[in-house]
């Protein structure tokens, strides 16, 4: 084992540890929308994601090469992302209410991640190879791009619900109108698809220069293909057909569904395969 192991071990830890607390923070004052604003959860999560920042960086030397070589990895990379999308992303006046959705789905991820991650062992050179972390690199920023398309297309689906029922009350108090959540929604799964399509054209190009072949049929390729698929129909739909609303949270959040199939399964799961995480 590295000597930096423990170090990193105890990084890794309180990464998880800050985004835990920001997510509890989060949640409480989504529940409370009576209750006053509780100051400093960027805070918390900027933390986490410095955090977890140096623990990846780390991780990338110890490999030489991006930290997703393995599914745990993968996890814990996506959870940190998601962090980092937020951050970005999301406007601070939408932080209430997305927080108390993105925030905990990242601590959970990067906390179940973290239970069982092991030292790095020997790395197959393929993944040494740039069009590798371009590949995967941009396949995860399309993931976490349409992860907060997920979560706005459930906040659509709980505050139409609300309101087509007559029971306004506490999410439409907290939630955005339907209309940001609807535009929200469409921008980052433009984004999450644009991100998505150049990660597979990067992974073709990868597979011909090593493997001669453009397209790899496995259960992990075919997933990502379904995936791909349903984010696609939803811009045809939505731009031919005028699908807006509602119908259109449905399909982001059916695509989603399939990217977490394709995210967290690992070809043991689906199947051999060259794909290893």
């Amino acid at each position: 084992m590295s000597v930096f192991e423990p170090v990193l071990a105890i990084l890794r830890w309180s990464g998880v540890a800050l985004a835990v607390v920001a997510s509890v923070l989060y949640v409480r004052e989504f529940l409370s929308p009576e209750g006053p604003s509780v100051a400093g959860k960027a805070r918390w999560v900027i933390g986490a994601t410095l955090l977890m920042t140096v623990t990846l960086a780390v991780r990338a030397a110890q490999l030489g090469t991006v930290p997703l070589v393995s599914s745990l990895e993968a996890l814990y990379f996506y959870s940190w992302l998601l962090l980092v999308v937020f951050l970005v992303l999301v406007r601070e006046a939408a932080h209430r209410t997305l927080g108390a959705f993105l925030v905990p789905l990242a601590a959970a991820l990067a906390l179940v991640a973290a239970l069982w991650m092991a030292p790095p062992g020997e790395v197959n050179a393929l993944f040494k190879n740039r069009l590798f972390a371009l590949h995967t690199v941009s396949l995860f920023l399309g993931y976490s791009a349409l992860s907060v398309a997920f979560c706005a297309g459930v906040m659509y689906l709980l505050l139409f619900d609300e309101i087509a029922h007559k029971k306004v009350g506490r999410m439409f108090a907290r939630l955005p109108s339907l209309d940001d959540l609807d535009r929200l929604g469409h921008h980052t799964v433009v984004l999450g698809f644009v991100l998505l399509t150049a990660g597979i054209a990067v992974g073709m190009v990868w597979a011909r220069n090593e493997w001669g072949v453009a397209w790899v049929w496995e259960a992990k390729s075919v997933w990502t293909l379904l995936s791909w698929a349903v984010y696609l129909s939803y811009l045809v739909a939505r731009r031919a057909a005028g699908w807006q609303g509602q119908r259109a949270a449905w399909l982001a959040t059916l695509g989603f569904v399939l990217t977490v199939v394709t995210l967290l399964s690992s070809s043991a799961m689906l199947g051999a395969g060259r794909h290893a995480f």
